[in-house]
């Protein structure tokens, strides 16, 4: 999703910032399968719900060199 599409669900203009969030939320948490729908919790929980994801998210996600790619951490 690009940053002009999310703002225009929400209906203003964010910061980059916010955005890297959002967009880091939305890519990473299983729960996210629309665009509307991460633009419908942004609104409900405003950027604070939001900046609690991604804080949540990356303590649970490392990078994988061999794969080359973002993974879940494994649960012991």
């Amino acid at each position: 999703m690009m940053k002009e599409e999310f703002e225009a669900l929400i209906g203003y203009k964010v910061s980059d910032q916010v955005y890297k969030e959002v967009e880091y939320v939305y890519n990473y948490d299983d729960y996210f399968t629309s665009k509307r729908q991460i633009a419908d919790y942004f609104l409900l929980v405003d950027y604070n719900g939001i900046h609690a994801l991604y804080l949540e998210l990356g303590t649970k996600l490392e990078w994988d060199a061999e794969k080359r790619c973002i993974v879940r951490k494994e649960v012991a």
